[in-house]
Parts: C-alpha cells; structure tokens; sequence
C-alpha cells in the first residue's frame, strides 16, 4: 500500500533533554598516575601546565607526562619545618602571571625558576594547614595566608609585608579578592564567633585600617575549615566544613546574608569555586552542590561515586575541572559540550546530504537536528511517518529511510526533504 503526501507539513519544535555531564561516570577520570604522590593542592600556569603540590615535593602535568621536582636537602636546610620527622608537604602552590612558580613548603616559602630552588621567606611563622593558600590580586601583588598572618608581596616579590595579624584567641581560615581588588577575609574567635573582614584596595596595596569593616558570618554552627570567593553580582559566597550552615551569599551593598533555600545545601563544604558560566560549586565529603541563577542542584556522593572524603575543586583555562580529594585522590573532569554531548532519550542514526541528523526517541518518534540554524523538528503521525520506526538511514540519492512498521504491518518511510511518503507491506 502506497501512502501518498496530500498537503502541507508544519513539523512540530522539538526540545531535546541534555543530559548532566556531571552525572554522566564516563566524563570522570581518575589520574592513577597522580594517586602515588600525595597530592595537596595545584595551580596552572600561563603554558596551560598543571603544578601540583604534593608529599614530598611537585609535580608538573603537561597533558601526556608527569615531571617530579623534589624538595632537595638544599631547600630542606633552608625552610623551617615544625614537624621534621614527617615528608615534606608542599601546602599550596601559585604560577604567577609572569611566570615561575612559587610553593609554600612546610613554613618555607620558595620559587622554582631556571630548575633551581631559591628560597624567599625561611619562616612564615606559622605551620601549614589547609587552610594555608598563595594566590595572586587583580594588582599583581602576591598574597599568602596562613592561620596566623597574612602576608602581601609586590609583583616582582621584592617586597614584602604582614599585613595583619589575628588576635591571641582568632585565627584565620579563608580569603579571596572581589573583582575591584579588594580582600575579604574569614577570622574565627575562641568565642565561637566567625567574621567577614573587608580590606578595601587602594593604589599600593589595601587601605588604612580605618577603612577596612567587619561582618559577622550568619552561621549557625562554629566550624573550622571555610572557603570564600567573589560570585556574580558583587556578592561574597561562603560555606564551611559545618553540616548546618549551608551555603550563604553576603551582599556588600545592603550589608545582609543570603542562605539558600534548598535543604539539601545543608551539608558541610571544604572548597568553592565559580566556572566560566557563573555558577558557584561547592565541594564537600563525595559530595558537590551547584547555586545558580536558574536554580540550585545537589549532587550526592552515590550519584557521583567519588570517595566519600573533602574535595578541592579547580577549574582550568580551558573549562576542564580537575577534583583533588583529600588524601591524594585525583579526577578530572571534561563537563563541555564542545567535544561531546549527551542528548536524553535520544539515539542517533544517520545524517543526510543536507547535514541534518536524525535521530529516534525512546518511544519511537523521529527527530531531526539542523547544525547550521540549532532547529530541532519533532516528525509526527499527522507528517504520514510510519508510527513505529526501528532505523534510520540515508540513501545515495539524497532521501531518508525509516524502516519499521506501522499498524501492525511491516512499513517504510521516505523522507524527500519536504515531505514523508508511506508504504505499506
């Protein structure tokens, strides 16, 4: 039976689902070749390079090979260490902008150039912790932070100054610059109390004391361990290892605290970054949770199977994360869509002369993509397609065929372009 066109065709939009790349266990890929060395913590340089701190001294990963650069007995003289009788830990590390690198080991802070080691600052006076974090300003300057200082280095690290130190009974734990330079600090007091600093940025370095300000962190449970970062709209974010805080925003212009609203952020967070697109990730025990705009998502370590430890979150230059899970665990992570997408409830069958791909639902509808306008056209009954297609492919001659059956009756479908034609066995 041959089932002729007799009219005009008007396919239907179609919608397609993508699936979430962070869901999806093939995009996750754990670097065996990293899990031996004790991995800290990591920084890229301006080659695209990865720089880890490690056990025992650093590791550059240049997408193919791992290159070791030990902590030699030279440096090892000339730092000093609190805790001698354990290996080395190489506590953070920052690939400036003008290149080089610098690493905090143990209380020593040094810079890698030219294959040698040379050490700038032989005690930090303060032990490592991980809360111990190098990082550059938008001004170029350098800044380290330790539990017990903070400290600013000009660009070319010549000079050098404390610029504050917490109290007897307060240390530090977090800090981050906003997008005008300024720096915001976490300080924790023995009362239990956990406090915002902001260090407005002037010409050379921040301003008088007289300017900076103080907020206190609307938490609910004292916690040790904090991050903070700048987020969109001039907004501070803050989580911390505390199980009952959550994530909250600060907002400068009306002094106030933001929590969010989903109690699945209810959970305690060790690191916080924000991607390219905006969104703020926080990394917990196995666990991640995204806040955007859009709305907020909760990813629980089973639907994620990373190990159930504290996870350091990174994102590189070119939008690849890579995840360091507290005691060595490493995994990176492609979430783009430039090399590869998923689309849900989707299987692919050919493509056509005129570049449209074709594709069939899970029950059994045909769709069409067209690469050059993004338009996505969903081919219904009413189009005179068979009503239940098995495959899909394109002929020499520039037509589509679907293959399957229709009523009950063995059926195929030929697509010229404009319109589906039906016959019918």
């Amino acid at each position: 039976m041959l089932s002729l066109p007799l009219g005009c065709f008007a396919f239907e939009t179609y919608l397609p689902r993508i699936a979430d790349p962070v869901l999806e266990p093939w995009r996750w890929q754990e670097m065996e070749e990293l899990g031996g060395l004790g991995v800290l913590c990591m920084d890229e340089a301006e080659d695209g390079a990865l720089w880890f701190g490690c056990v025992g001294g650093l590791a550059r990963y240049d997408g193919t090979r791992i290159e070791r650069v030990p902590f030699d007995e030279e440096l090892l003289s000339g730092i000093a260490r609190r805790n001698p009788n354990r290996e080395p830990w190489g506590i953070s590390v920052l690939c400036p902008r003008d290149g080089g690198l610098l690493a905090l080991v143990e209380s020593g802070l040094a810079r890698w150039k030219n294959n040698e080691w040379e050490v700038l600052i032989k005690d930090v006076e303060c032990g490592p912790s991980y809360e111990s974090r190098l990082a550059q300003a938008p001004d170029g300057s350098v800044w380290l932070l330790m539990e017990d200082i903070l400290w600013r280095f000009s660009e070319d690290l010549s000079e050098r100054r404390v610029i504050m130190r917490p109290a007897a009974d307060q240390r530090f734990s977090s800090f981050c610059f906003d997008e005008r330079g300024d720096v915001w600090v976490v300080r924790n007091t023995r009362q239990r109390t956990t406090e915002l600093m902001h260090l407005p940025s002037g010409p050379a370095g921040p301003k008088d004391k007289r300017a900076w300000s103080v907020h206190q962190v609307a938490v609910k449970i004292p916690a040790r361990e904090s991050c903070v970062r700048a987020g969109p709209n001039g907004k501070i974010w803050y989580v911390d290892n505390s199980s009952g805080n959550g994530v909250l925003a600060f907002d400068p212009n009306t002094e106030t605290w933001e929590t969010r609203e989903n109690p699945e952020s209810k959970k305690g967070y060790f690191s916080l970054i924000k991607d390219r697109d905006g969104t703020l990730w926080a990394g917990g025990a196995g666990l991640l949770y995204a806040a955007r705009e859009s709305g907020d998502r909760y990813y629980s370590p089973s639907s994620l199977g990373l190990p159930n430890i504290p996870l350091t979150l990174h994102e590189t230059a070119a939008g690849k994360w890579w995840v360091i899970g507290r005691g060595g665990f490493v995994y990176a992570m492609d979430p783009g869509e430039r090399q590869w997408l998923t689309y849900e409830g989707l299987h692919y069958e050919c493509e056509t002369a005129d570049g449209k791909q074709w594709f069939i639902t899970s029950n059994r509808r045909v769709v069409s993509r067209d690469p050059a306008s993004g338009e996505w056209l969903l081919h219904k009954l009413a189009d005179d397609i068979i009503d239940w297609p098995r495959s899909l492919f394109a002929s020499s001659h520039g037509l589509l065929w679907a293959a399957g059956s229709h009523r009950d009756r063995a059926a195929i479908g030929v697509f010229d372009g404009e319109a589906w034609t039906r016959y019918e066995h």
